[in-house]
C-alpha cells in the first residue's frame, strides 16, 4: 500500500529514476562513499597544513603578546606544502569541491586573520600548560 502511494507520488520520471538508481545503487552509493571519504581527507589535510604554518610561525616569531600580531604576514606555504601535506588536494571547512594543494589556494583558504586568531589560542595553551 505504501509502495504504490510512493510510486503514485513519484509520477513516471521519478519512477524511472528510483528504477535507475535500484540497478545501479551498488555503484552510485561506491561513488559517494569514495567521494566523501576524499573530502574527508582533504579537509583533515588542510587542517594539518594549518597547524603546521602556525608551528612556524610560533618557533620563527619574536616572544612577547605582540608576535602574533605581525607574524601571519609571510608564510612559506611551499615549505609547509612539502614538509606537512600527506594529500594532493585541501578542502575547506564547508568545501564540497577539493581543490588543488597550493599556495595560492592555502591563501585564501586560511586568511591571516585566521592564522592570527590560531597563534593566540596556540599561544594561550602554551601559557596553560606551563602554569599547571
Amino acid at each position: 500500500m505504501i509502495r504504490a502511494f510512493v510510486l503514485y507520488m513519484l509520477g513516471p520520471l521519478g519512477r524511472q529514476a528510483l528504477e535507475f538508481y535500484l540497478e545501479h545503487s551498488l555503484w552510485i552509493n561506491g561513488l559517494v562513499v569514495v567521494y566523501g571519504a576524499l573530502l574527508a581527507l582533504a579537509h583533515l589535510n588542510l587542517r594539518r597544513l594549518e597547524r603546521r604554518a602556525v608551528e612556524r610561525l610560533l618557533g620563527t616569531a619574536p616572544p612577547g603578546p605582540r608576535a602574533a600580531d605581525s607574524a601571519p604576514a609571510a608564510v612559506p606555504w611551499e615549505e609547509i606544502i612539502a614538509s606537512a601535506s600527506f594529500f594532493p588536494f585541501v578542502a575547506g571547512p564547508t568545501g564540497l569541491v577539493p581543490r588543488r594543494c597550493r599556495p595560492d589556494v592555502l591563501e585564501r583558504l586560511i586568511p591571516a586573520s585566521r592564522l592570527k586568531k590560531l597563534m593566540e589560542e596556540a599561544r594561550g595553551q602554551e601559557g596553560r600548560g606551563q602554569q599547571g
